[in-house]
């Protein structure tokens, strides 16, 4: 199995981190990290707040290779050494 470790800030204190979304090309794994803002009846505090999040990849019958992933702006990758 494989996870990419993402940390970073919500945009605004009045934002929470929603699922993060997953899809797969031409060996690329996108990932995309998006907020929900609070509604009115919901209270925020004046304070950003750090998040630390771990997303699965399902690398499933994938082949030994190296695999690009993209985490909103932000590009690394990893390599199977068999597969999978």
């Amino acid at each position: 199995q494989v996870s990419v470790s993402v940390a970073g800030y919500v945009p605004t204190p009045c934002n929470s981190l929603l699922t993060p979304a997953v899809a797969y090309k031409d060996n690329t794994f996108t990932v995309t990290l998006a907020y929900r803002e609070l509604g009115p009846a919901e209270t925020c505090i004046a304070v950003i707040e750090e998040y630390t999040t771990s997303v699965a990849l399902d690398v499933a019958g994938l082949s030994a290779g190296t695999y690009k992933v993209v985490v909103n702006d932000q590009e690394t990758e990893f390599t199977l050494q068999v597969d999978n």
